[in-house]
């Protein structure tokens, strides 16, 4: 006998479709049939290396491996699996990194990808991953496909597999991760590296559901086993991706398997929204704005929340933005706004990852309010300034400031050295610009040092806080080469190994560090709050043996300040004729004001502020205000005015060009009948004036002009106003003159430039019947009596003009005749040597005048040989002078050239008393000499006589002589030889 046994079918029952987020964990799938018998089973199992660290041979072709032995369920079946990675490496495009299976196959996983990037930071690498590698970057967090790059990879480790399929046939082993690092400088550590696979387990009979999958990218394999466990749900794309999954239950019994009909269910994996990323946003308050929402995803919905509603903005909704943004303050206002990408298919919404952006409202550009001006033209109008009460502004980062220590040799003490617990430090002094607020902190060092786990290194900052930078880490490790702690830094120092040359977070240990200088913040946050000072790199070395000695160091302070807002004025003119152009922006400089019409005039200025903060200008409200030009008051010029004492001087009528000008005057000499100042016209007055000259008085006119409350006032105008005197003549005696002499007359008066007009009643007296000035003529009487004129004289003076008539004055003039006058009968014969001749002259009592004429003589002697004329002149009782002439004739008469001794002198009498006279009785003795002797021919007397003439008499008086005979000797008194001296014997009797 034997036994047909005949199989069911497969079966499988019916699986629900499911729809999932991308990243979602999708619900595990457990098949179920209506067969009897076990139905296959799978799972997924991870194994960990834990903390490593396990360091790469720069530029070395051994490299470095790290195993992990793994241990699947018996008759496991691989569908799937993953390599997760974490390594420290500058410039990571050096590294090729492979795993190597149990079954000897080994898959190029990474290989020199990331360029100058750093690290690989929870780095996947999948059997279901899609994403290369060459579109990403460094730290490459994320999941990614194996390179699958052939024959790459460390001595003994060249990779030679295409796909991770390759590596599944024996599942249970070691799994090594071999790595290589190509190129020299940068060291690279691994410090974490974990292997998990999907598989499943077949039974000894029952139902194998074997599915496939039509869409890998979703993070489920093309092929399986058993019952799908729970996965990642994947699309990285921008539209839902839909994946069938075909189940074929096959049943197995007896080494028969017997196929059944296939079922399907799908994965409907939605994308995860994105919202692109929306740069901050300045609007001006009440300015429409719209910020409009993008993604990867048609159909997204963008819901949003704003943490400040006071912008305008609600505090929540959906879809695009659109408001009008207010401010009503003087500073900008910030919101957050918060989006949040969703995207909704089948029944299932995903919610992306929320990007937010700050919309800052400015306050619209204001202007306090400006003072109009009124001026005068030529003022200076006062500068404006323009103020507003807006404020703010942006923060911004600054420049990073970095302190260098340069190179230095810092020796820290070390144990047992009493000084090691104190520890040694260095300082860097670091300057922040003012208002700084410090936002992060970078500082970087290089030591030399064996067993660098020896060493704490701590920061102090300026506001006294320490943070610990450094906690013994390294192990037996050397050197710090290049190694930063950053305030954002990641990687734990925990994870890396000696030189760290990167940049780690701070261990941020509390109570640790130098004596005195323990660690107490507890991040960098903590050291903040003063940026500019002392910052002080602390250093311990807490077991001894081995020297440190930092080499260099440097900090490095990431701050932000504030970016004042701006607030700018355009403005406008609407009239540049009073010196201001017709726009400009920022203050109004001081001008001078100008307005050349006859009236006022007003310009309007229109200013518009502009606010402007992170580069957005917000347009406010514009204001006015206005110039009033004054006009320049003028005067028009008056005329001079000149009049005489006692006469009206007119009224003076002011005018200009400028109406409502009012005209105030001063007058520089009141003497004239005008008070000393006044407002307005002059009316008319009676000049006075009491002095002998003219008196003017200046009268100056100003020009004022009054509007808006200010005066302006113009350039005076002067005139002036004279009051002659009235002209007088002082009396003039009457007089008498004779005829044919002059008569003058002088006029004076108290004026000077007096004109003295005249009038003669009687023209026969030589005077012009009428006349102007002094008189001076020769008057004429031929008559034998006196005649008379009256002489009528009135004075004028004119100045200015004006000619000014004083009081006449009259006189007479009486003109005497002349006497009539006779020179009388000369002597015949007239000598030279005659001592004088009587002159007779009618009528007695005149005068003779001539050569020769002494007195009433003709002095011969005192003339020449010749013929003379001599006058007589005769003044009658009136004063009248006339006169007659007539000639005389001397002749030599050369009888009367003698000698002494020819009787040239005669002495006589003879005897005398003592008294007696000699004679001259020639003409050749000017000069005689006498000599007078005694009997016994003593001499007794001496005397001399010049300028002698013809019958010249001298009496000689000897009478003090003693009576006797006496021998006077006469002779010629010059010694010269004019013939013989002549002897007189005289007889003195008493």
């Amino acid at each position: 006998t034997f036994t047909v046994t005949v199989n069911p079918s497969g079966q499988v029952n019916t699986v629900s479709n499911q729809a999932l987020c991308n990243g979602s964990a999708t619900t595990a799938v457990t098949f179920s049939t209506t067969n009897n018998g076990l139905i296959s089973t799978g799972g997924t199992q991870a194994a960990s290396s834990g903390t490593i660290s396990v360091s790469v041979p720069d530029a070395s072709a051994v490299g470095a491996t790290h195993t992990i032995p793994v241990t699947l369920p018996a008759g496991a079946v691989i569908s799937n699996m993953r390599v997760t990675m974490n390594m420290t490496h500058t410039w990571i495009s050096d590294m090729v990194i492979n795993l190597k299976a149990p079954n000897g196959q080994v898959l190029n996983l990474f290989n020199q990808h990331g360029g100058s990037g750093d690290n690989l930071v929870n780095t996947v690498v999948s059997s279901t991953g899609t994403t290369a590698f060459a579109s990403g970057s460094a730290p490459f967090t994320g999941t990614f496909a194996a390179t699958a790059a052939q024959n790459q990879g460390p001595t003994g480790y060249a990779s030679n597999a295409a796909n991770f399929a390759a590596l599944y046939s024996i599942p249970n082993g070691n799994w090594v991760l071999a790595m290589r690092d190509l190129w020299g400088g940068d060291l690279g550590v691994l410090t974490n590296w974990s292997i998990s696979f999907d598989y499943a387990v077949q039974g000894t009979f029952g139902t194998n559901m074997n599915w496939t999958n039509s869409t890998t990218s979703i993070g489920l394999g093309a092929s399986g086993t058993g019952n799908i466990p729970s996965f990642t749900a994947i699309n990285n794309g921008s539209a839902p991706v839909t994946s069938t999954v075909t189940v074929t239950p096959t049943y197995f019994n007896a080494g028969t398997s017997c196929p059944g009909t296939p079922t399907t269910f799908t994965y409907t994996v939605n994308p995860t929204a994105t919202v692109n990323a929306v740069a901050n946003q300045i609007f001006c308050a009440g300015s429409l704005s719209t910020v409009n929402f993008s993604g990867n995803a048609t159909g997204s919905v963008y819901s949003w929340t704003n943490s400040t509603t006071s912008i305008g903005l609600a505090a929540s909704g959906t879809g695009n933005l659109s408001f009008t943004p207010t401010n009503t303050g003087t500073t900008p206002i910030i919101a957050t706004i918060t989006v949040t990408p969703s995207f909704t298919n089948s029944g299932v919404t995903c919610t992306g990852t929320p990007r937010t952006f700050t919309i800052t409202v400015n306050p619209v550009g204001q202007v306090n309010a400006v003072s109009s001006q009124v001026l005068c033209n030529g003022s200076n109008t006062t500068a404006v300034n323009f103020a507003t009460v807006n404020g703010g502004g942006t923060i911004v980062a600054g420049t990073p400031v970095t302190a260098n220590s340069g190179t230095i040799a810092i020796v820290v003490p070390d144990p047992p050295s009493a000084l090691a617990p104190a520890g040694i430090s260095h300082t860097l002094p670091v300057t922040l610009p003012s208002g700084a607020t410090v936002t992060g902190v970078s500082v970087n060092f290089n030591m030399t040092h064996t067993w660098v786990s020896d060493m704490v290194f701590n920061l102090k900052a300026p506001n006294g806080q320490i943070l610990n930078l450094v906690n013994r880490r390294g192990g037996a490790g050397d050197n710090f080469t290049n190694t930063t702690i950053s305030s954002t830094g990641t990687v734990s120092l925990a994870t890396a190994a000696a030189p760290f040359t990167g940049t780690f977070a701070a261990d941020a240990a509390i109570g640790v560090g130098p004596t005195g200088q323990l660690s107490t913040a507890a991040n960098f946050a903590g050291l903040y709050s003063v940026g500019s000072g002392d910052w002080t790199l602390w250093m311990r070395d807490y077991v001894g043996a081995d020297i440190g000695t930092l080499t260099n160091w440097s900090i490095t302070i990431n701050y932000t300040i504030l970016q004042p807002a701006v607030t700018s004025y355009a403005w406008t003119n609407n009239l540049s004729g009073i010196g201001l152009a017709a726009s400009g922006t920022g203050n109004i400089a001081s001008f001078a004001a100008i307005n050349t019409a006859a009236a006022p005039v007003t310009a309007t200025v229109t200013v518009t502020p502009t606010y402007t903060n992170a580069g957005t200008g917000c347009v406010g409200s514009p204001i006015s205000y206005t110039y009033t030009v004054n006009p320049t008051p003028t005067v028009n010029a008056v005329a001079d005015q000149t009049v005489c004492r006692g006469s009206n001087v007119a009224a003076v009528t002011f005018t200009g060009a400028t109406t409502g000008t009012v005209y105030n005057w001063t007058n520089s000499n009141t003497a004239i009948g005008l008070a000393a100042s006044g407002t307005g016209n002059i009316a008319s007055f009676v000049g006075t004036n009491t002095t002998t000259a003219p008196i003017s008085g200046t009268v100056r006119v100003t020009p004022v002009y009054t509007n808006a409350g200010v005066t302006c006032t113009g350039t005076p105008r002067t005139f002036t106003i004279t009051v002659n005197p009235i002209p007088t003549v002082n009396p003039v005696a009457s007089f008498a003159v004779c005829h044919n002499s002059t008569a003058a007359a002088a006029f004076s008066g108290a004026t000077t430039g007096t004109v003295f007009n005249w009038t003669n009643s009687n023209p026969a007296i030589g005077l012009a019947a009428s006349g102007s000035g002094n008189i001076s003529f020769t008057a004429l009487n031929t008559t034998s009596a006196p005649v008379t004129a009256t002489i009528t004289v009135t004075p004028s003076f004119t100045n200015g003009g004006t000619t000014c008539v004083g009081a006449p004055t009259s006189f007479v003039i009486t003109v005497n005749p002349l006497p009539v006058v006779t020179t009388g009968t000369l002597p015949g014969r007239i000598c030279i040597s005659d001592t004088l001749v009587r002159l007779n002259g009618t009528p007695v009592g005149g005068s003779w005048s001539g050569f020769g004429i002494s007195g009433l003589n003709f002095m011969p002697p005192a003339t020449d040989v010749g013929t003379w004329p001599i006058t007589y002149t005769y003044a009658n009782a009136n004063g009248c002078v006339n006169r007659a002439s007539t000639t005389v004739t001397v002749l030599a008469c050369e009888e009367r050239n003698r000698d002494l001794d020819n009787g040239a002198v005669i002495l006589y009498p003879n005897p005398n008393s003592g008294q007696f006279n000699i004679r001259v009785n020639s003409t050749r003795f000017n000069v005689l000499g006498m000599r007078v002797y005694n009997a016994a021919g003593q001499l007794m007397y001496v005397n001399q006589w010049r300028g002698l003439v013809f019958a010249r008499v001298i009496p000689v008086n000897l009478d003090h002589l003693a009576a006797g005979t006496y021998m006077v000797r006469l002779y010629y008194g010059d010694g010269m030889d004019r013939g013989a001296d002549k002897t007189y014997q005289v007889f003195i009797a008493h």
